[in-house]
């Protein structure tokens, strides 16, 4: 019988099904309850679960109901039931906890653009802190409210355990931000198209949320997507300085959750690291934030007589102005503002609670301060995008309409050129590189996959399709995959020798430890493209004659590969019919690619599709682990599960390596052996790793009764024994090891033995000085000439201090010295990095670290590792291996080499490294900028905007994004912005950024927010006089000449030109027009202002602004609307217009065409277009499909109709 006697609760219903509204959800709940209509429900919310991969779709409600059933009622202890319905696959599930996330709101796609996740606080509940206090639980405002407010905002909340009292949670806050973060890739903010995030955060819950944006700001590349996703939030009394906790302390004294308590005491150092780390991050990441702070004392918790707690203790500050607004309030900032409430009711606002509308709109002011999302443009390598006239060994008219007739036989020199640049085009430095490295197999293992029995060889021999071998982690699948690939057998049963086909083999093994391109899908399609293309000459020559047809292509440069160009190319291939085609491809861990994997699942599936479809055969073979997602595309393809076919080959391996060592270690270790094997579960890695550990201790004298009991201490998981691997390096090792696994993990290329060396001697370094000492120290010592000196040379090998940067990589060091580092490395690092040679006949300062496997690598990249290997200091110390290589390539003096890093530093750990660049000598930046001419040489011959200086450490900071270095100089001397001699304004981005961001625009966006800064701060557009000029002859440039390739560049130096105007550039200079036909020299025929280059209704408005006539003439009488309008002109050169007709592209017609509406809005007019022109204009756009009804009803304006001839005589 339903009672009504149970305080009334706010329950989350999930896996409704997504077909359902809220009556049937109410219907289906009530059916499960033999005491409860589906009247007594009330749905107050129902939206979609926020699973991107649930199948079938679900969703998540959230109800009370007006009498409890029984139940609920029965069990007050309960939180979560399983309630099975008629007619459901899956039961209902109802519960009061609401851990995890959970939806409040759906929004339309259409409109949707923004997630606010709402984290709660200390012993708190996750709907309940939020909602008004009372019987009246009909009205929570993130659910009611924010939905109104903000429509195109989803409103979400964060649940975790933060209970005090009798909990038995030992997680620490490190383990809650784990937590969290787990929730949010788990629900694929990582994904393309996931919308921005906003934040609310109430005390401890802002803590998890700055220990997690710590965490993802160190992590894997989908943790640094979901970081960036972040736009801001609003704090609500987050103690980032500590709270008051003596009452707390009583309550949890002696429980297994008394550290959480003690880190957010006013005396715990871990939150002003935190929050220092934090504060960084937000800088660079250029989030807004909001500090909302209490002006009510709190009741304090009292223990009663029967055991519990009751808020009735005295009255007190939980959390002081100063920490909730991290000492801010004093500022007078818009950015803090006080709530007359206490801790716990400072986020529980009613309907009509007059501090609700004050927090929406700070969020809102969050969202507009960010602007709404870009879309996404077109996928290109992460490389510069150059202008046209900078590619090299063009094709002249002659020679392109050769290729495009196939007529080669007419000038075999040119076909050779074409096969030779198409083909040098498409190469990847170090292609192979990842083969190479792979382990081959051992012995004779693994030869059953091609015995005539083997699933594998009947597919191969005469499978189409595709054919899938997955595996556990370590389980050999790339070692196998590389058998095949090489194997003559393999190519034997492939091949028919009656067939006239071109047999074709491919290969690429995907390396999430590699370089981008070893990763990436790009990486993939070039890769298989260049080894087709290797293989036959006369399908170069096809593609080639194809490529000059459809693209108008007339060179063949890496820098012209796009995505979309290299898909077309391998569609065209395996569609054409000149050339009957057999291909079979080899692809090694998907698992690996740095996309999504349904992204590469569904290009697979394309691939194949395309081949069905043509004359021509494909076949692809792959790898990858088991996950779920691989599952719902392959598991009905033929498939082999690796590690239920190996137990034999691991046999056979364990027994061949033991015999190797010779005879007592065989007879030591023979009583393992089984044991071993069984436990395997078919993972080599685990099996490589015991016997390495096994053999070691048994030549240590250890005897077989030990060996059995060190076994037994082995976890069976690799990712234990990687644990147990670094927690037995002995302590004073531990920093040297930290660094080495960082340096591999975060660099973005293989590292030869010598330079690893060098990094590590100056990891610790925190002076340009004291590591030039470290190196010349090493140096001095490389070839150890007397037992003094041996025995400080031998110390050194400890410490890992390498050699001076003047000392060539293979010269000035001992082989013996570079053995014996190297060997030290794998020694402290457990056997958990590797050296490959590069070239088996070089010396071992050729050879390459790498991190043992690709397990290794999410080991070293996973939230505990810190910990694990740091222990205790791991709270104080936020270097990483970004660091490490910023330092090394400053004491080497390379400032263009450390630019990635410097940058990377900074976005990671929140901190600068003023100190060290501080330190540096005057001579390096005074010969900064003729480096920086050597790296792009022809960057300054063809975009004057390049020719800016760096003259000094503020302009590197600016040039490289290093706001955080600004901001400690600013602290430090407070006037240097106000009274330096260097020209900032005029520096542009360092185009080495654009490979590292989140995106390739996001250093472009950086260095607009440090330009503002330095004008907030005191420098002024008199210390750049220059700087406004040359961004107008840019300009000017990109619209005579129509730099597409450079279009994100010119949208940049127009909103950097409105900066300069805000700060007082005059508005209306004039400037000289460049000179088609002697660039770059200008043309003295016409002078433009501004307004006339603008195409961007921010530059138009901003000018207006200035008092800015929109109907400015150019000396040539061009009003701003005739310039727009030039590209429509067949004679607009007897105009003096910037821009002559051409025929443009659909997004510059857009762009266009924005531009003149805005302009027409605003009151524009023409001066010398004729109407015709604009008559052509009207139909140009009508004929792309584009609307034009915004832009025609201006026509009587610009083109008033002649008045009527009067009639004589009328």
């Amino acid at each position: 019988m339903a009672t009504s006697g149970r305080k009334q609760l706010t329950y989350r219903l999930r896996r409704c099904p997504a077909d359902a509204d809220v009556e049937t959800c109410a219907q289906l709940l009530s059916t499960a309850f033999a005491d409860l209509n589906a009247q007594s429900i009330r749905i107050q919310s129902l939206a979609a679960n926020l699973d991107p991969w649930e199948r079938p779709r679900t969703k998540v409600a959230t109800l009370t109901f007006r009498e409890a059933p029984a139940l609920l009622a029965d069990d007050a202890n309960r939180n979560e039931w399983l309630l099975p319905v008629e007619g459901l696959e899956e039961p209902l599930i109802l519960d009061s906890h609401f851990l995890g996330l959970t939806p409040l709101n759906d929004v339309d796609n259409n409109e949707h653009k923004l997630d606010c996740i709402a984290i709660s606080g200390l012993a708190s509940h996750p709907f309940g802190s939020w909602q008004p206090k009372g019987e009246d639980k009909s009205f929570m405002w993130l659910r009611d409210a924010l939905p109104r407010a903000m429509p195109m905002c989803r409103a979400i909340l964060y649940g975790y355990d933060s209970a005090l009292l009798n909990s038995n949670s030992f997680q620490s806050i490190v383990d809650l931000a784990s937590s969290f973060i787990d929730q949010i890739q788990a629900s694929g903010w990582h994904l393309t198209g996931s919308k921005r995030l906003v934040f609310l955060a109430h005390s401890l819950g802002g803590i998890v949320l700055k220990e997690a944006f710590s965490m993802m700001a160190n992590g894997d590349h989908q943790e640094h997507l979901i970081l960036s996703r972040f736009l801001g939030g609003i704090s609500f009394g987050v103690p980032s300085f500590g709270m008051k906790t003596t009452h707390l302390q009583l309550m949890v004294r002696g429980q297994v959750n008394e550290q959480v308590v003690t880190d957010l005491s006013t005396t715990s150092e871990y939150l002003r690291n935190l929050d220092d780390h934090f504060s960084g991050l937000v800088l660079t990441r250029h989030m807004r934030l909001f500090w909302a702070y209490e002006t009510m004392t709190s009741p304090t918790p009292e223990k009663q007589e029967n055991g519990s707690y009751k808020r009735t203790g005295p009255q007190e500050i939980l959390v002081t102005k100063e920490s909730a607004t991290r000492s801010h309030y004093h500022l007078r900032t818009s950015a803090t503002f006080p709530i007359n409430e206490n801790h716990s009711d400072m986020v529980k606002f009613g309907q009509y609670d007059r501090n609700l509308p004050v927090v929406l709109s700070k969020l809102r002011a969050i969202c507009g301060s960010h602007g709404l999302p870009q879309g996404e443009g077109e996928i290109r390598a992460n490389r510069p995008n150059y202008p046209a006239y900078m590619m090299s060994d063009q094709l002249n008219e002659h020679e392109v309409q050769v290729g495009r007739n196939m007529r080669w036989n007419l000038d075999p020199e040119l076909r050779t050129r074409v096969i030779r640049d198409l083909r040098k085009s498409l190469e990847i430095p170090g292609r192979d590189s990842r083969l190479e490295t792979i382990d081959d197999r051992f012995s004779r293992t693994f030869e059953w996959v091609l015995d005539e029995d083997s699933a594998v060889a009947k597919w191969i021999k005469e499978g189409t399709g595709m054919f899938w071998i997955h595996g556990k982690p370590g389980s050999g699948k790339s070692t196998l995959m590389k058998f095949i690939f090489e194997s003559q057998h393999a190519w034997e049963l492939l091949h028919k020798f009656s067939s006239e086909t071109v047999q074709i083999k491919s290969a690429f093994f995907f390396y999430d430890r590699g370089v981008p391109l070893q990763r990436s899908f790009e990486g993939l399609l070039r890769s298989v493209l260049h080894q087709i293309l290797q293989a036959s000459e006369d399908l170069t020559v096809l593609l080639a004659a194809n490529m000059l047809e459809r693209n108008s292509t007339t060179s063949f440069t890496p820098e012209g590969w796009t995505i979309s160009t290299l898909e077309s190319c391998i569609k065209f291939l395996l569609q054409q019919k000149q050339a009957k085609l057999e291909l079979f491809f080899v692809f090694d861990a998907l698992d690996e690619y740095d996309g999504q994997p349904e992204f590469v699942c569904n290009i697979l599936k394309e691939m194949i599709k395309v081949a069905t479809d043509s004359p021509n055969t494909l076949k692809i073979l792959f790898s990858s682990r088991p996950w779920d997602i691989f599952k719902r595309h392959f598991g009905h393809l033929p498939l082999l599960q690796l590690q239920d076919h190996t137990k034999d080959d691991i046999r056979e391996y364990c027994v061949g390596i033991v015999e190797s060592k010779g005879e007592a270690i065989s007879v030591i270790l023979d009583p393992v052996i089984s044991i071993i094997i069984e436990r395997a579960n078919g993972v080599f890695l685990w099996v490589k790793l015991v016997l390495q550990e096994l053999i070691s201790e048994a030549t240590k004298g250890k005897r077989a009764e030990e060996l059995s009991q060190i076994l037994g201490g082995i976890p069976d998981d690799l990712r234990d024994y990687y644990a147990r691997i670094i927690q037995r390096t002995p302590e004073k090792f531990r920093s040297d090891a930290y660094a080495i696994f960082q340096i591999i993990a975060q660099g973005r290329d293989l590292f030869w033995l010598v330079d690893l060396i060098r990094i590590i001697a100056c990891s610790r370094s925190s002076t340009y000085q004291d590591a030039r000492q470290r190196l010349e120290e090493a140096s001095e010592q490389s070839h150890p000439a007397s037992r003094r000196s041996a025995q400080r040379f031998h110390r050194l090998i400890a410490r890992l201090i390498s050699c001076d940067k003047n000392t060539s990589r293979h010269t000035n060091v001992n082989s013996v010295t570079l053995e014996q580092r190297k060997n030290h490395m794998i020694t402290i690092t457990g056997g958990l990095i590797e050296f490959v040679k590069s070239n088996p006949s070089k010396a071992p300062a050729s050879d390459m670290a790498q991190l043992a496997h690709q397990t290794v690598r999410e080991f070293v990249n996973s939230h505990d590792f810190k910990q694990c290997i740091l222990g205790h200091h791991a709270r104080t110390i936020y270097d990483n291996g970004h660091t490490f290589l910023a330092r090394y390539w400053l004491a080497r003096g390379d400032l263009i080499s450390s630019a990635q890093s410097l940058f990377l530093h900074e976005s990671t750990t929140g901190k600068s490294l003023h100190k060290f660049i501080d330190s540096l000598p005057d001579h390096l930046f005074r010969e900064f900028q003729e480096s920086v001419a050597r790296r792009y040489p022809t960057w300054r011959e063809v975009r004057v905007v390049h020719n800016f200086r760096v003259e000094g450490r503020l302009g590197f900071a600016v040039y490289n994004n290093l706001q955080l270095y600004l901001e400690d100089t600013l602290q430090r001397k407070p006037n240097i912005l106000k009274e330096t001699k260097e020209k900032l304004a005029s520096i542009m981005p360092n185009p080495d950024l654009a490979s590292v961001g989140a995106s390739p625009l996001e250093h472009v966006q950086a260095q607009l927010t440090i330009v503002r800064y330095l004008f907030d701060n005191g420098y002024t557009v008199k210390q750049d006089p220059e700087a406004f000029q040359k961004i107008m002859r840019v300009l000017l440039e990109d619209i005579v000449y129509r730099n597409r390739s450079l279009e994100d560049e010119h949208r940049f130096l127009e909103e950097k030109a409105i900066i300069l105007i805000q700060h007082g550039e005059p508005p209306n200079t004039l400037f000289d027009a460049p000179d088609e036909q002697s660039r770059p020299n200008t043309s003295r025929n016409n002078r433009v202002h501004l307004i006339h280059v603008a195409t961007t209704a921010e530059l138009i408005d901003c000018l207006r602004e200035k008092d800015v006539d929109i109907n400015t003439l150019d000396t040539a009488g061009n009003s701003p609307l005739d310039h727009a309008l030039a590209s429509w002109d067949d004679i607009g050169v007897t105009r003096r217009t910037l821009a002559k007709r051409n025929t443009l592209s659909n997004t510059e017609i857009e762009r266009t065409c924005q531009r003149i509406t805005h302009l027409l809005d605003r009151g524009g007019t023409v001066k010398t277009t004729p109407r015709h022109v604009w008559e052509f204009f009207l139909a140009d756009i009508k004929g792309r499909g584009l609307d034009a009804t915004s832009i025609q009803k201006f026509s009587d304006r610009l083109f008033p109709a002649p008045p009527p001839k009067q009639v004589p005589g009328g």
